[in-house]
């Protein structure tokens, strides 16, 4: 029985003292032999999370306590990389003693689920409603009034339900954050923005950008001005000299069917190129354990901005890949690695003036198809490492990427 209007405080290890260790130990082991399913109902428990409701009514509460001056910054966005940009801002926001908080928009079936949460833990944590229902979006609106919010910034409008962000919209002055290419008709310098979202963004206040490739994007592509945001400062960490073959670091954020094929395709060119050379998988796939079959794949798993160093010393990376498929603006797992100061293949969507930028960087064309992509990492990475004089007058030399000046 569980009766949630009731709170008991518990000071922690004052029974036991010392003792509570060797006797918790002890106890699992009775608890696991008199009732077996013990660790099953638990975690059925936890899945079905029985008392959210009850919390959620709390936090509600603590909320609409707070002082006028708590106003949050509440950021809608609805994938996990637009979660993950979304954690990188309200970061960015508590250094400037201002509060963020985050609404993830994600499909449960028929249910939209609009969560919405503090992401340095405190409240909400809760509180999720279903917007595929006029009730639920109406909730989210009052929830969204009643926090008296100071300013609402959307990322990823095509990941959110058109008729929550109509009526968000509707009632709220907001800001636009570019964090992909969605707002564009196509991925070419002056394509314009897709007239899906051309009305979103005239009656934005501002259109955002956090970083250079963001902004170059935004202004060469979309063709508008937008408000800078500079990325979270990133310690830079010179990577160690390291001989042998190339190992190129290769950044997964999507888990797509697309990013799946391109790191197949690349190992078995690669394969050819070099025995020796290997790909290592910043990230997770759609299929982790098909790619580490092959002899040249190493997949890292799910990694965060501070495991990048320990990454690229314990492989070895000497190259980094940045952008397969659809690039991504403001990830602090990119700014992290860009930190790295490796050398870099990643879109240019302005060609760069003469005298800037680093030689060694490969620089992809926007539209680049995945074929022309992997022909272009080939070479790069070649340059690495003795080939066989036929090879090199093959598709590794054709020319599909352009090299910084």
């Amino acid at each position: 029985m569980c009766i949630p209007s009731v709170f008991v405080g518990h000071e922690g290890s004052r029974s036991f003292l010392g003792e509570k260790r060797s006797l918790v130990l002890r106890n699992l082991r009775v608890l696991e032999h008199r009732y077996q399913r013990y660790a099953t109902e638990c975690a059925a428990f936890l899945v079905a999370d029985p008392l959210r409701d009850c919390r959620a009514a709390l936090e509600l509460k603590l909320l609409s306590n707070e002082p006028r001056a708590a106003d949050p910054h509440v950021i809608l966005c609805g994938s996990s990389i637009g979660r993950e940009i979304a954690v990188g801002r309200c970061r960015q926001l508590a250094t400037e003693d201002r509060r963020g908080l985050i609404v993830h928009f994600r499909a449960e079936g028929e249910r939209r689920i609009a969560a919405i949460f503090d992401p340095d833990g405190g409240a909400p944590q809760s509180i999720t409603l279903d917007v595929a229902t006029p009730e639920g979006r109406d909730a989210l609106l009052k929830c969204l009034a009643d926090l008296r919010l100071g300013s609402l910034e959307i990322a990823e409008p095509n990941r959110i339900p058109s008729a929550c962000l109509a009526q968000l919209t509707q009632h709220f002055a907001y800001d636009l954050l570019v964090t992909d290419t969605a707002f564009a008709m196509r991925a070419a310098t002056g394509s314009g923005v897709h007239p899906d979202w051309t009305g979103l963004v005239e009656r934005a206040r501002r259109v955002m950008v956090i970083g250079e490739t963001g902004a170059e994007f935004a202004e060469a592509v979309l063709g508008l001005q937008v408000t800078r945001l500079s990325a979270p400062l990133a310690q830079p960490v010179p990577p160690s000299a390291v001989s042998g073959p190339a190992r190129l670091g290769l950044l997964a954020l999507h888990a797509s069917a697309a990013e799946f094929r391109f790191v197949r395709a690349l190992s078995d060119q690669m394969a050819e190129a070099d025995e020796d050379a290997a790909i290592i998988v910043l990230g997770t796939t759609l299929d982790d354990l098909k790619l580490m079959q092959r002899s040249n794949v190493t997949v890292a798993g799910e990694i965060g901005a501070d495991d990048v160093t320990t990454l690229i010393e314990g492989h070895g990376i000497t190259k980094l890949v940045l952008d397969i498929g659809e690039p991504v603006f403001g990830h602090p797992l990119v700014d992290a690695l860009l930190a790295t100061e490796l050398p870099t293949a990643a879109i240019e969507w302005r060609p760069a003036p003469p005298g800037r930028g680093r030689n060694t960087d490969l620089k992809l064309q926007p539209g680049l198809d995945a074929d022309d992509a992997i022909a272009a990492v080939l070479d790069w990475v070649a340059e690495d490492v003795p080939l066989h004089p036929d090879r090199r007058r093959g598709r590794l030399r054709r020319e599909v990427g352009a090299r910084l000046p």
